[in-house]
């Protein structure tokens, strides 16, 4: 276990004690494996040294969380709405194309659906 000034702190490092503001509020749990992000709020909290664990967490490429944005476009249900998004979208097209180019009779429900 060693002190780290922050601006020596590099992704992969793991923290050796909590962190704490000088109001005693947790910044950051004891066994984490430092971000970018983690770095930064340390930063941001004007906290000018960690003890850190002598071992690295080495990880070919450190991956940061991803946003929720990320999240929500890689989750299961999301895919599956794209799909039938899609879908309904070539659905679309072809009647409005049909209408347009055919004369074809309006049916406000199906492209309202």
């Amino acid at each position: 276990m060693k002190r780290i000034s922050t601006k020596e702190l590099v992704p992969g490092m793991i923290t050796a004690e909590d962190v704490y503001t000088y109001n005693d509020q947790l910044i950051l749990p004891k066994g984490l494996v430092l971000t970018d992000k983690a770095i930064t709020k340390l930063e941001f909290y004007s906290v000018l040294s960690i003890q850190v664990e002598d071992e690295v967490h080495h990880t070919e490429s450190f991956t940061e969380d991803l946003s929720y944005s990320q999240k929500v476009q890689s989750s299961p249900e999301y895919k599956a709405f794209i799909a039938r998004f899609d879908e309904s979208l070539v659905d679309f097209k072809a009647n409005l194309n049909d209408i347009v180019e055919k004369n074809a009779p309006l049916d406000p429900d199906f492209l309202l659906n």
